[in-house]
């Protein structure tokens, strides 16, 4: 009552704490349980209130106030300052051996040992921060500074740091940015990104569609030299090999040719526009094929390897396509080419190996090419079409 009477400049008649003494008045006495009551004590500072400002109070039976609960687990933490220009500090930031909190523009510097850090002792210490600094938490604090020596007492914690800033380097404003880790050395021989090339050559691939007249496709003596080499083995001549009725002089293109064709169209682009690019080829039937560059040795992933999620991801892992498209360009086609359809589809082990292998260097890319269905090996769908009807 004494303060809100100093507060709101009203005389107070304080004759009924005559017999109240002050030193028991403020140490909490047993003359306290005679005091006024909360009620009372809130009725007699709205009379002093209002007698103050020369008003009557037109609400005597105001009722309580009432406030929502407070969620202490809840904090705002605004990120404004994240895109905001700041000044860049020198040197390091200075942290409180004792809890972690930062030096800052609220701290202070002094090199005399001031007399309230001792009164300040007797309070309880914030714990710190990161459990690395327990150690020295608790530890004793100097019972006096040398000559020369620039001391602050933490904030938080209340403990006494020993200090060396330059002028330069003590925050004056509430936002500084330090350079904690220095940028990394970019070698520009490192730089740059993996595109894999995931097809499917398994049966279904071998589909061909008509088209319209005589046509020489790439990658077409190939397969007439291999047909060729097929019919020399044979006992036995094979006869015709056109069914009843079919067109004569017409040229069938398969939906791997397809995908072949449009597969060089990209690697050609790759070495036209982004020669540092590493474009490697894994191709994949029942079994899958690490084709890589072309420049390597090629890898087979076969069996029960095919249902291992480890072992998959340990050999894509392992598996680097070492030479950029600008150097590899013309065995990759090659091999490109090469490719026959036969098999199942083990399309869910060929695409984590080629993620894995592309997965080495950021903002890689895996392009798929397929037609069908998993039917073999880690995802596969075989019997349960009409789940997946839509796929």
């Amino acid at each position: 009552t004494r303060i809100m009477a100093d507060r709101t400049g009203v005389a107070l008649d304080t004759s009924k704490y005559a017999d109240v003494q002050e030193k028991e008045y403020l140490s909490g006495s047993e003359s306290d349980n005679e005091a006024f009551s909360d009620d009372e004590l809130e009725e007699e500072i709205d009379q002093l209130v209002y007698r103050k400002k020369g008003k009557k109070n037109e609400n005597p039976e105001k009722k309580s106030a009432k406030h929502a609960r407070t969620n202490v687990n809840i904090c705002t933490l605004t990120m404004a300052n994240l895109v905001e220009e700041r000044e860049q500090m020198t040197g390091d930031p200075k942290f409180c051996m004792h809890c972690g909190v930062i030096f800052n523009s609220y701290s202070h510097l002094s090199s005399t040992y001031e007399h309230h850090v001792e009164s300040e002792r007797s309070l309880v210490p914030a714990p710190p921060i990161h459990p690395a600094l327990e150690e020295y938490a608790y530890d004793e604090q100097p019972k006096k500074i040398r000559d020369g020596d620039s001391y602050w007492t933490c904030e938080f914690c209340l403990g006494i740091n020993i200090v060396d800033l330059e002028e330069e380097e003590i925050p004056r404003t509430s936002c500084m940015d330090y350079v904690a880790v220095p940028a990394p050395v970019v070698d520009d021989s490192d730089n740059y990104s993996n595109v894999v090339f995931c097809i499917d050559v398994s049966g279904s691939m071998c589909v061909t569609s008509e088209l319209g007249s005589k046509v020489n496709l790439k990658g077409l003596q190939k397969r007439e030299a291999r047909n060729r080499r097929i019919r020399e083995t044979q006992e036995e001549g094979i006869g015709d090999q056109y069914l009843p009725g079919q067109k004569r002089g017409v040229s069938f293109v398969s939906r791997l040719q397809c995908v072949q064709s449009a597969v060089e169209h990209q690697i050609s682009k790759y070495q036209r526009e982004h020669p540092d690019t590493h474009v490697g080829l894994v191709s994949f039937s029942n079994e899958v094929n690490l084709i890589g560059d072309g420049t390597q040795e090629q890898k087979i992933v076969r069996g029960d390897r095919l249902y291992s999620w480890e072992e998959l991801q340990e050999i894509g892992n392992e598996f680097a396509i070492n030479a950029p498209i600008s150097t590899s360009s013309d065995i990759l086609l090659e091999k490109l080419w090469e490719l026959e359809e036969n098999g199942a589809t083990a399309l869910g082990p060929a695409l984590q190996l080629s993620i894995a292998i592309a997965g080495s260097k950021p903002g890689s890319q895996v392009i798929l090419c397929t037609d069908g269905l998993a039917n073999i090996g880690l995802g596969s769908l075989e019997g349960k079409e009409s789940e997946y009807a839509p796929y």
